[in-house]
């Protein structure tokens, strides 16, 4: 019988990789469950309607603050 040498390999492994699968999907649900909070209404245009007025609005108080 022949001796033979095996090759060390690490096997150690990670669950970072697959955790970040899920939270990236947890997010998701996170951001759109304010989202709808926030700008929900009774139909898709209504919540168009609301992000877009607020957005308007957003801006320009976001200009206004950076005048000299």
């Amino acid at each position: 019988m022949k001796k033979v040498v095996s090759r060390y390999e690490r096997s150690d492994f990670t669950a970072v990789p697959s955790c970040a699968v899920v939270a990236e999907s947890m997010l998701a649900w996170v951001i759109a469950k304010h989202f709808l909070l926030k700008f929900g209404g009774d139909s898709m245009e209504e919540t168009k309607d609301n992000f877009n007025s607020f957005t308007k609005k957003s801006f320009s108080r976001v200009r206004k603050g950076f005048k000299k």
